[in-house]
Parts: C-alpha cells; structure tokens; sequence
C-alpha cells in the first residue's frame, strides 16, 4: 500500500498562507527532492488552479522571466508529475491530471492500494479532510521563523485531535526547520504488523495496565477456555466513610478532653453536632472504623 505523505510551510504562529513565508533556493530542492519521492500528486481544485498558473510549462517550451534559475528543477518535476485532482465543480483538467469525484475516502484508498512509493497530497482544504478520515500516513510541516499575525491557520476546524510521533527534522540556512511526524496510531499499527504482538502488550502476549483498551483481557494458558476480562478490585469499607460522623471515627476529636478538664479544641472550632453526642454516652460498646475498633471514651 502507498503511504500519503503531506507537507506545508508554517509560520511559527501557525499561518498556512502561501504568500507569507517565500522558500529559497535550499527549500525550493527540499521539496523537489520529496515530490520525486511520490508517483502521483494529490491536489484539491484551489491548489491544483493556483500550481498550474505558477509552474506548468509554457506551449513554447521556455520559462517565465520571473522564474530564477533554481527554480526550473522544481518548476519541471512538479510539471511533470502525475496529478489526482479532487473537485465537484471542475469538468476536465489537462495538465496530467486526473478528476477525482465521489466518496472521498473510498477514492483515495483505492489509489494508495496501488503499488508505488507513495502520494504527495498538498494544500490545506483537503488535506484537512484527508486528516479526519486518517488518510494521512506521514506530515511534515516547513515552520519559518516568521510571526505572521493572521490566517489562515493550519487545520482549522479539525475534528479530532492529532496524537503524532516526531520521526525526523532538517534544518535550512534560513532558520527554517523541516519536522517530520507520524500518526501514533499508524506507528502502532505497524509494529502489530511487523511483530504480530500489540506494543502496549507485555510478555507473552498480555496486555500492560494502562494501555487504550479500558478492559484488560487475561490470555489462558491453553485454548481451553476464552479471554474474560479481569475484575475491578472491590473497595472495603466505603459505606463506613461515607456514612460514619467525622467525632466518632477520630480519637483526638473536636471535643476531646485533656487530663485538666479543659477542652483540646482550638479556639474557633465549632463544636461536634448533637447527632454525634450519643456516640459517646455508649461506655461499653466498641464502633469499627476503617482504621480498626474503637472504645468511645467515657465521659
């Protein structure tokens, strides 16, 4: 199955607009270096209309003016790349590209099912759908040393949070820093592939307390009898707590005596009810508390 890779430029403050941080010539190779690492690119309608203004190659076979030498080897790899277009409103497209209409996540598992290294997806619409279907198999976000102030941000109105795994970063002369991340669930995923044993389980199989199930499964040592989950430990002792007054549970209580005849308690504390009065008066009987039996003290 072909990974989808996705990556952007970022400012620090999380601002995707195109026009605010400007690659150089070091950027412009990075990510010429990673569009050859795809077979085919996966571009929604804006992005796909803006990119073919920019870098598709005149009918006369020369670059704009406007266009710097180091720019030409990014210019032609994208140009010459297979493109997978995701639009409801645009009928044809011809820069060597392909419609994609209908479901959106059953279209594009179909084209990762496909043999090949992998897809390129960019822009910031669809990859944020892409990313709530958990299409996404790797992210790599360009931040730039820049503050940009305003919008749009990255992956607005994201659904579900995004739990990811740093798996890279390169550093460019311009103080930009390219982060690579993996989805912890696809990570999960393929150590289960790979071992055939979950990684949150322990030795022989079993799954570690703490892991993403909330009912821990206890394997048997044969096939005799099925997995059943293992009981919660019963707490003892909780109806005394909730129910047994604070003066008849404590030995040093709000009224306690000294050996003076004077009262123990601080000046302020309010006195034990009168419910918690008769308590005391039982000069043979004993009360159990959770920290053992207690004698009340004769008056």
């Amino acid at each position: 199955m072909r990974p989808l890779r996705y990556s952007i430029n970022v400012t620090l403050d999380g601002c995707c607009d195109h026009r605010v941080p400007i690659p150089d010539e070091e950027l412009h190779r990075h990510f010429a270096t990673e569009l050859e690492r795809a077979d085919a690119l996966l571009l929604g309608r804006v992005t796909y209309v803006m990119m073919e203004a920019a870098w598709r190659q005149p009918a006369t076979g020369t670059w704009p003016d406007w266009m710097a030498d180091w720019m030409i080897p990014f210019a032609r790899t994208i140009d010459g790349a297979k493109k997978y277009v995701v639009s409801g409103t645009l009928d044809r497209v011809d820069w060597n590209a392909e419609l994609v209409q209908g479901d959106l996540g059953r279209a594009v598992q179909q084209l990762k099912r496909e043999p090949g290294r992998g897809l390129y997806v960019g822009g910031v619409t669809l990859p944020l759908a892409l990313a709530d279907l958990g299409l996404i198999d790797e992210y790599e976000f360009v931040v730039h040393p820049i503050v940009a102030g305003h919008g749009p941000t990255l992956f607005a109105g994201l659904s579900e949070r995004l739990d990811l795994e740093l798996m890279g970063r390169q550093e460019f002369r311009s103080g930009a820093v390219a982060l690579r991340y993996q989805p912890r669930c696809q990570l999960r995923h393929n150590a289960e592939a790979d071992t055939g044993v979950s990684p949150s389980a322990g030795p022989g199989g079993h799954r570690r307390a703490g892991g993403n199930r909330r009912i821990v499964l206890i394997r048997p040592p044969d096939n005799t009898s099925p997995a059943r989950p293992r009981a919660r430990p019963r707490q003892r002792h909780a109806f005394l707590r909730r129910s047994s007054p604070p003066w008849s549970i404590r030995r040093h209580s709000h009224g306690a005596r000294r050996g003076d005849g004077k009262s123990s308690r601080p000046n302020g504390w309010p006195a034990p009810p009168t419910w918690a009065a008769p308590v005391a008066e039982l000069s043979t009987a004993t009360r159990r508390t959770p920290g053992g039996w207690l004698r009340p003290r004769p008056q």
